[in-house]
């Protein structure tokens, strides 16, 4: 089976979430201060959206990286190829959820180490080249083991994403407005990276200054909401009756 580039196409989407995180040399910023949009906020949330463009990336870095888990949800696009997600990955690289590469869907799992992925037919059509069909009559509808840390694995180390963008140190940036991001009031940074690429990361407002949405313009654009912040899931591995070794099959 060829080497799925798409996949490390997401990933390498995924790892502009955390520019936001990037605190930069010293990018201009508009100078301006937004109002808490939130009266209830109190003084630190005012504080907190006073401060200059470059003082809150450096803020939502830090506290960013100091998550254990998240959930990833929404849509990018990368080569002209439209990839949704709806993923909760851990930093110890346990993940469960789905990707989605235009019509075809891939339900991923990872635990301890070994990641297994169930993609539909589609998914095999549009990745397996000229071994698609061998491969739908071989797994079916079974899950494939994929032990080790790339493939799909790599979508489930959310450490790795959230170290991605470290050295990226040339973004410039801008407060925008305070406003409503499901249900959270969050500032808006709106960042141009070197190549003149410009996005917009949401950080949250009370509590820890989470990086909580980051919208991308242009052709590769799409947006990506985190939610459930530090909270606990459980992933169960497949049967093992329902698991495919391609290894193992010669």
């Amino acid at each position: 089976m060829r080497r799925m580039r798409t996949v490390g196409c997401l990933v390498g989407g995924l790892a502009l979430l955390t520019a936001c995180g990037d605190s930069g040399d010293s990018g201009d910023d508009s100078g301006g201060s937004s109002g808490s949009g939130d009266a209830s906020s109190g003084a630190a949330a005012e504080a907190f959206v006073d401060q200059s463009a470059d003082e809150i990336v450096a803020e939502a870095k830090k506290a960013t990286g100091t998550l254990t888990s998240v959930r990833l949800l929404g849509e990018l696009t990368s080569d002209g190829q439209t990839i949704g997600m709806d993923l909760v990955a851990s930093k110890g690289g346990d993940c469960t959820g789905s990707i989605t590469l235009g019509d075809a869907t891939a339900e991923i799992r990872s635990l301890d180490g070994t990641t297994w992925f169930r993609p539909d037919e589609a998914f095999w059509r549009a990745q397996g080249g000229a071994q698609a069909d061998q491969l739908i009559a071989l797994i079916g509808n079974k899950w494939v083991v994929q032990p080790g840390d790339e493939g799909f694995a790599e979508v489930c180390d959310l450490d790795s994403l959230l170290e991605e963008t470290v050295d990226e140190t040339d973004n410039t940036y801008e407060k925008g407005e305070v406003g409503d991001v499901e249900g959270e009031q969050a500032i808006a940074i709106d960042a141009t990276d070197e190549d003149g690429e410009k996005s917009t990361a949401y950080v949250l407002v009370d509590g820890e200054h989470y990086l909580t949405k980051l919208e991308r313009q242009g052709a590769e654009g799409g947006a990506v909401t985190l939610t459930d912040f530090n909270e606990e899931f459980q992933v169960e591995a497949p049967p093992e009756n329902e698991v495919v070794d391609l290894s193992k099959l010669g």
